[in-house]
């Protein structure tokens, strides 16, 4: 008992040297995600990478997919789209969509974020290629929510691709979807999209309709006109709105505010196109030349900075530095190489602690029980002697003689205990070569794959040749005339042998559980010519040696 304690401290040890918690890295991951759903800022890719790199080697399919997109969404939110653009792929390999299991509401978002990814990079094909599948897989996931929403998110591509009747129709049905849905702030927080697009094609009546449902159902604009940040691109619209219904100080102070507010480039520059319309219907010439000079230099120092700014962010996406790439891979290699070292050599040592104890407390078992049976049989000897020296006597009472005669039948039974148990230690050696020959590994093997394979005629012919070799007399047992076995009755004893559960004997032999445990019990029938239980011949079987 001190030995396996000693070697129960050392394997908890090793393995707990081995590396990081299951259930403590994966309550890090779902804790990642959690914050990724709530849309905080993720940016911390220390942890990111070493939840990618542990889940790569520990992980499930669906895990290696979490980890890579959270990863992506990590290197997103700090501005490093390539690196982004990289782990997004990464997620999309490692799903498995042959699984029954796959997590296609995540591989939905890993599209959709490669989708936004492209459209800020106006890459308008591959947006679009991306929103599909995200498309795709919200619907194989059942997701209502995100289908919608990519399905609105389409409309940008094509606006992009200068396809405005399309992009139109695309926010109409996106717009009924989420009405069906019951969603009613989603759907009205299309309309400032739609109102754009018909302004375009001078449906100004359209427009107001579209744009006041927005104003008034979408949550985004306050009592104030003030509209959500991030969402300036309403002034726009508005203003340009105002402008065609020849509201000027209404159009002016909006594309006033936008240039004012905005946060982004494209907002600038949306405000000035707005101001140089409204100029262009509402002014003469003189005063929209005047203008024209006024915000010539402001709208080409803005394009010169998105020009600048967009030619690098693509210029990363294609030039991504492959040597970093290729340095952290080999980093993962190098570390997925010693973590297998250490497994490999802790299992090793501990399987050699474990043959040594196992030798060690079977020998001195072996010895305690030879000496037991050698102290016995002189025993029995002296009691023999004395038993016949007694019977030899003519005036020895009958009492004397049956005591005596007990005694010897004791020692007798004691002998026979002591045999057995040795034949059983003797026998030890025999079962461990068989558990580790090739053949009986190989079957054990089959019985783990999916779907599990059987035997074939050369694995059967093998299985024989080696209990043969190991257990000489196991066919003549079995075999007593004139009640010959079957190959099948044959091979399930074999299988018994070598230590198959009946279930897997079962599997093996293509056939239900309850039939082997028939076919156990006609054969110890065919034996001893009485009725017997199946696990009678599994004791007889194993005993043979």
């Amino acid at each position: 008992m001190r030995h396996l304690l000693y070697l129960c401290i050392i394997a908890a040890l090793l393995l707990a040297a081995c590396g990081p918690d299951h259930d403590d890295m994966l309550r890090q991951l779902n804790q990642l995600a959690e914050a990724n759903r709530a849309d905080s800022l993720l940016t911390d890719d220390t942890l990111a990478l070493s939840l990618t790199d542990y889940f790569d080697r520990h992980g499930s399919a669906n895990e290696r997919m979490m980890a890579h997109y959270l990863l992506g969404r990590t290197y997103a939110d700090r501005g490093e789209l390539p690196a982004a653009l990289d782990a997004y792929h990464d997620a999309i390999d490692y799903a498995d969509t042959n699984s029954v299991d796959c997590d296609y509401a995540t591989l939905s978002r890993v599209h959709g974020q490669m989708a936004n990814l492209y459209l800020s990079q106006l890459m308008p094909d591959n947006m679009l290629r991306h929103e599909h599948l995200a498309m795709q897989y919200a619907l194989t996931a059942k997701d209502t929510m995100i289908y919608i929403y990519s399905l609105g998110m389409l409309a940008e591509g094509y606006e992009l691709k200068n396809m405005p009747d399309t992009a139109l129709k695309i926010l109409y049905q996106s717009y009924n979807l989420y009405k069906k849905a019951g969603i009613n702030e989603l759907a009205s927080s299309l309309c400032c999209s739609i109102a754009n697009l018909l302004i375009q094609k001078k449906e100004f009546l359209k427009a107001s309709e579209s744009l006041c449902e927005y104003e008034l159902h979408s949550g985004l604009v306050d009592k104030n006109g003030n509209v959500e940040e991030g969402k300036e691109i309403y002034y726009y619209v508005k203003g340009l709105l105002c402008t065609y219904l020849h509201k000027t100080a209404d159009a002016e102070h909006y594309f006033r505010k936008l240039l004012k507010e905005a946060l982004t480039y494209d907002h600038k520059i949306a405000a000035l196109e707005g101001l140089h319309t409204f100029y262009q219907i509402n002014f003469d010439k003189d005063s929209l030349l005047k203008y024209d000079n006024l915000s010539d230099s402001l709208c080409s120092a803005v394009h010169n900075e998105i020009e600048i700014e967009k030619t690098v962010q693509v210029q990363a996406l294609y030039d991504y530095s492959r040597n970093e790439h290729i340095a952290h891979q080999k980093t993962q290699e190098v570390s997925r190489l010693m973590e297998i070292l250490t497994i490999g050599v802790a299992l090793f040592v501990i399987i050699i602690l474990v043959f040594i104890i196992i030798y060690i407390r079977n020998e001195n078992f072996r010895k305690l029980q030879q000496s037991k049976y050698q102290a016995e049989m002189e025993k029995l000897a002296q009691a023999q002697a004395d038993l016949q020296a007694l019977r030899a006597e003519q005036s020895i009472s009958e009492r004397l003689l049956i005591l005596k005669d007990n005694e010897v039948k004791e020692l007798q039974k004691n002998v026979d205990h002591y045999r057995s148990k040795l034949k059983v230690l003797n026998s030890y050696a025999t079962n461990d070569r068989l558990q580790s020959s090739t053949i009986v590994k190989r079957i054990k093997q089959y019985l783990k794959q999916n779907p599990y394979r059987v035997p074939d005629y050369a694995d059967w012919k093998e299985l024989r040749v080696l209990i043969n070799d190991e257990v000489p007399t196991f066919y003549k047992s079995l075999n007593v005339e004139p009640h010959i076995l079957s190959d099948f009755e044959y091979d399930v004893c074999m299988l018994i042998k070598v230590k198959i559960s009946p279930t897997n004997i079962a599997r093996l032999k293509q056939c239900a559980p309850s039939y082997i445990t028939q076919v156990r019990k006609g054969i110890y029938r065919k034996l001893f010519q009485v009725e017997g239980r199946a696990e009678d011949l599994d004791a007889y079987i194993n005993q043979l040696s």
